[in-house]
Order: structure tokens, then sequence, then C-alpha cells
């Protein structure tokens, strides 16, 4: 068997690359985590829009990862922008006649009913995750199979979470890892690693994730660790840069070093008024979006943020007087003196759940007892947020 040990999680971002590296021994144990970061180039709002530029940018970045372990990247991860991606959680009914034992053939046929009933109605996309919500006989839900339907409406259902990605989209980003001669073993939606946001607490009520970006704000709603619904917004840092640089008169460059003053008192107070007022617009964006489909309703996990901006007070005050609710911000835990805040960093540490499944069943089905895979058992442990590809 061809073990493979090393594996990178790379985040395309329109101002920089992300990458993670995570090597381990062969007892299964963590043996190093590096990080590396490149400036992105010919990269707008997650698509590829200079394919030569995106192609040197994806090799530096992992040049740079393989130089800091000295070894070669097995797995690799990409981390989707979601501008390109739409969510929704589909419901489907069949009625069962009375008494009829509900068995696991039942659901896993109707689960294929579903899957191309949205392939058949969403063309142009891709479906990159699913999640089984939940399985039901008349509204009751069932966590296992082999139920006998004793209910006088006879219904038995299942609910299944979507995520669906634009076919142009994830082919640019497959061109473009084969150009940079780079292998792609999984595709992960940001929808769905924001997930891997919540605490234990938030898996089990409605959360509210939203992440701040260059040029997309991203907004995840979660019911009960299972992602409800999902939005891109064309608006983030960069605007508030653009703002700064607008109303005072500087150039970009000047307006993002202000912008990014390490705490409110290096700031002016005319720099701290246009910020806030930036990060309060994009709050009132999202909180009318919620608003508008009905989600906005029993948010009682909060408001979670995640990304660089978060660790600014100026946004944890701007979303608070806008939400008037709790407000996190993600910290992920590394080391006992560090954390982080970006989802790159919460994919490797909390773990690539949505593919461990994938990853046992296909490339090491035939090796249940073996080391490396107890390591993956025990490092993607977030079982009870689990998606299924």
């Amino acid at each position: 068997m061809n073990k493979k040990t090393n594996i990178a999680i790379l985040d395309l971002g329109s101002n920089k690359i992300k990458g993670v590296l995570s090597t381990f021994s062969p007892d299964g144990k963590i043996q190093q985590l590096v990080t590396a970061r490149e400036c992105s180039q010919g990269i707008e709002s997650g698509f590829v829009k200079n394919k030569r530029m995106a192609v040197n940018s994806i090799s530096n970045m992992f040049y740079k990862l393989e130089r800091k372990t000295d070894k070669n990247i097995d797995f690799t991860y990409i981390v989707l922008n979601d501008s390109y991606s739409i969510t929704s959680v589909v419901k489907k009914e069949i009625n069962l006649k009375r008494g009829r034992l509900i068995k696991k053939e039942d659901v896993e046929w109707l689960t294929q009913k579903i899957i191309k009933s949205v392939e058949t109605n969403n063309p142009n996309y891709t479906i990159t995750n699913t999640k089984l919500v939940n399985k039901y006989i008349d509204g009751l839900v069932f966590p296992f199979e082999d139920i006998a339907n004793q209910h006088a409406k006879k219904n038995m259902g299942i609910e299944i979470s979507f995520v669906l990605s634009l076919k142009s989209y994830i082919k640019s980003i497959q061109n473009t890892m084969h150009s940079a001669k780079l292998d792609l073993d999984y595709i992960i939606p940001s929808y769905v690693a924001m997930g891997f946001f919540l605490s234990d607490e938030q898996k089990e009520t409605k959360t509210c994730v939203i992440d701040v970006g260059a040029q997309t704000t991203t907004v995840a709603i979660f019911q009960k660790g299972v992602l409800e619904k999902g939005k891109t917004f064309n608006t983030g840092g960069t605007d508030i840069k653009e703002s700064v640089s607008r109303i005072l008169g500087i150039d970009l460059q000047k307006a993002e070093e202000r912008k990014k003053s390490e705490t409110q008192i290096e700031r002016s107070r005319e720099i701290e008024k246009i910020v806030t007022l930036e990060l309060k617009k994009i709050a009132t964006n999202i909180q009318k979006y919620l608003k508008q489909k009905e989600l906005d309703k029993e948010i009682s996990g909060g408001i979670v943020l995640s990304g660089g901006v978060s660790c600014d007070q100026s946004m944890q005050d701007a979303f608070k007087s806008v939400f008037k609710l709790p407000i996190y911000k993600v910290n992920i835990k590394i080391s006992d003196n560090k954390t982080k805040t970006d989802r790159s960093w919460a994919l490797l540490q909390g773990g690539v759940s949505c593919i461990t499944d994938e990853i046992i069943n296909n490339t090491y089905k035939n090796t249940a007892k073996s080391k490396i895979y107890k390591w993956i058992k025990s490092f993607f442990k977030h079982n009870g947020n689990k998606i299924t590809s």
C-alpha cells in the first residue's frame, strides 16, 4: 500500500494564498505543523482570472511548505470560495404501507432520488458536499434504520443538506492545479469548513458563522451542527480600505497600513469612524438577508466571527450593535500559547471530517487495523459534524 503521510490544505484568497501542512510519524502522532503564505495573483474572489499568475502563486506557496519540512505533499485539499456555490436543505418523503420495516436500502434509494433531482434541476452546478440532516417518520426523527412504520400517515422521509458549486469554477481550479503539477485530492466548500468553528454547545443549537475576507464575506447558518443555508456577499476588507483611501485622499497602500493598525488606540478617530461605519454596513446587509430568508429567528448560538478581521475589536463591537446577539471570535488552539482565527487552521485542527469516510473507505479500505487509519480516526475526531462527500 502507498502510505500517504503528508496533508496540505490550500485556502485560495484574493489577496493571499494560505497553506497548512501536517506531517505525522509512522506511529500516528503529529510530527510537524507548518504554514506558508504567498501573495495571491491571478485570482479574484476565488476564481482563476489569470492562469499563469495563479499557477506561479500556488507553486511558490507549495514550495515554501515543502522546504519547511523537507517532505513531499501526498494529500491536497482545496478550500473553495463560495461566491460560486449555492446551498439548500432538500426534503423528500415516500408513502409506506403500515407496519413495513424501514431498511437501510430505503434510505439509500431515497437519498439517490434526491441527489438525481438536485443534479437535474441545477445543470450548471456540481455537488461538492452533502450531509444527511435526519431520517423521520411522520415528523419524528429516528437515528437508526430497521424501524417499523406504525403511524397513521405512513410517510417515511429524509432531509439532506447540499452544497453545489459552479462547474466552470471547479474546472478552473482543477486545471490550475494540474498546470502547477499538483494533485488535487479533495475539494471542501468554505461553507462546510466554517462548521468546524462551532463549539460543542453551538452544535446543539442555531448559530451564524461569518467570515470576512478581502473581497467577499461568507455567511453560514448552522442548525444543530448541520449547514442550513449559506450566502456570499461581494464585500469585504477591500471596501474598507477603499473608503479610507477615498475619504482621506491617500493611496490604497497607505490606507491599508492605517486600516491594519494593531489596536484601536493607534488609529485616529477619523480612521476608526470609517472602519466602524463600513463594518456596520456589512453587518446590516447580512442582517437584512437573514430577515428576508427568515433565518434570523432563535440564533441562540450567537454570531461567530472568523478571519483576521475578527481580531479587531471594532468588528466585534460593530456586529454586536447591529445584531444584538452574543459575538464570539474563532480561536483555534494550535499549542499551549498560540491560537489561530482562520478557516485553514480550523480545517486541519478541527478535522476534515467531511472526507474522512471517503479516505477510509477508498484509499484505506483494506487497512482498518493500520496505524495511519488510527491516526485519521483520532485526528479527525469531530464525528458529530460529519459530512460525507
